[in-house]
């Protein structure tokens, strides 16, 4: 069977053909319009005789405005010196200038060149590259690369099998391995052991089927430190939409997280209910307390509304949620830190009365940012409080009793008094 041709035979070929037309007759050289996308012009000693209709198209050119004209019409003045130099060369290698469009603007263009004898005279057969697209493409890749190269975040590139094919400087700089040391191996060189099996099964569950996965993980550098990093993982297809490989942009968030644990530790130390709501009311964050008081303990509370969470806990709670709601919505309403008491009953029996402050935030063009709520249990001085209530209403009964009694013994006395002085004035 014959084998299909090269790109390098076929040009070997057209080459051949070229130099085949050329040299037989001039004029049939117009033939290589019909079997090259490339512009061809030939010149002797730099003026023009004879251009394919490729050339004309790709310069803006007429077929006869060129004829007879000097190449240097077609070249910027910094780059004559250069063409002077390869006509007087047999050959000339391929290299890249830019070329003047009858218009005026500039383009780049690959230049290849040989000379020819034709009526005893020598000739220059110049090939004409319009490589403007090319050089397009070759720009932004150049600045993609510099991008990557640049980012202050890891990014790294596998295969599908996740070996390591590229890692940027950031990489190296964060966990200590050098481009050298991973490339080829499976990033799980940098696990910590700190998270599950199951959680890596997820996410390559997630990107083998072409989606996007979004999370963290905590790995270990070369020098044994630990650190957390955000990950968004994604798949890289081809024009078929096969994915071949795997791209890895990775943030650096360890003195995030560790603020977080500390900021957590700190609040679910606080005996008071803390609650941090979004815009729409769905909580972004709750201490222990707050979770304990509402029987939500191990339940994934986060982006849930009041009316979600009160469906994942007890029944007894959806009271004390609806009224929640609705002082949510007064507190946003008034745009100002509102303060009240709310009713709480629990699931042991004990109704908890807490003193709440809510404070909303606003984004700057007034929209709403997020609520901050913060309750403190009063239950115990509100029973206090209620006892001494009912002390002192007790003691004001105990004296105005005292005070009838004493009353009447006066009473008593004064009418025994008169009883008695009556018979003796008699």
């Amino acid at each position: 069977m014959k084998t299909k041709p090269t790109y390098q035979e076929l040009e070997k070929e057209n080459n051949i053909l070229r130099k085949k037309i050329t040299e037989q007759n001039i004029d049939g050289f117009k033939l290589l319009s019909n079997i090259t996308f490339e512009g061809i012009l030939i010149h002797e000693q730099g003026i023009i005789i004879e251009i394919n209709q490729a050339f004309a198209q790709m310069s803006g050119y007429q077929y006869n405005e060129l004829i007879g004209q000097n190449i240097s019409k077609l070249v910027p003045q910094k780059y004559l010196s250069v063409i002077q130099k390869n006509i007087q060369q047999d050959y000339a290698k391929p290299y890249e200038i830019e070329a003047i469009k009858k218009d005026g603007t500039l383009f780049s263009v690959e230049i290849e060149s040989w000379n020819l004898t034709f009526n005893n005279q020598k000739i220059k057969v110049t090939a004409v590259r319009d490589i403007a697209n090319r050089k397009q493409v070759e720009t932004k890749i150049k600045k993609l690369s510099t991008i990557v190269e640049q980012s202050e975040n890891v990014i790294i590139i596998t295969n599908t099998d996740g070996d390591i094919e590229y890692t940027n400087p950031k990489f190296s700089e964060l966990t200590g391995y050098t481009a050298s040391e991973v490339l080829g191996k499976n990033p799980r060189i940098l696990k910590s052991g700190t998270q599950s099996k199951e959680y890596y099964q997820k996410m390559w569950h997630i990107i083998l089927s072409g989606k996007t996965w979004k999370g963290k993980f905590h790995n270990k550098k070369k020098n044994g430190e630990y650190y957390w990093e955000q990950v968004t993982i994604t798949p890289i297809k081809n024009e078929l939409g096969k994915i071949t490989n795997f791209l890895a942009i990775k943030e650096n968030i360890t003195n995030l997280v560790e603020s977080e644990e500390r900021l957590n530790t700190l609040i679910n130390t606080i005996p008071d209910i803390i609650c941090y709501k979004d815009g729409e009311g769905r909580w972004l964050l709750a201490n222990k307390a707050d979770l304990e008081l509402f029987s939500l303990s191990g339940v994934d509370y986060y982006g849930k509304t009041d009316a979600e969470l009160a469906e994942l806990t007890d029944e007894i709670y959806k009271e004390a949620f609806s009224t929640c709601i609705i002082s949510d919505e007064q507190s946003w309403n008034n745009k100002t830190l509102s303060h009240g008491i709310e009713i709480i009953p629990t699931v042991k029996g004990i109704t908890k009365i807490y003193d709440v402050i809510k404070i909303p935030t606003f984004y700057s063009d007034g929209s709403r940012k997020g609520l901050a709520v913060i309750g403190r249990d009063i239950t115990h001085s509100k029973q206090v409080e209620q006892r001494l209530q009912e002390q002192n209403t007790e003691l004001v009964i105990a004296k105005q009793k005292a005070e009838e009694s004493n009353q009447l013994k006066t009473e008593f006395i004064n009418n025994m008094s008169h009883e008695i002085r009556t018979p003796m004035n008699g």
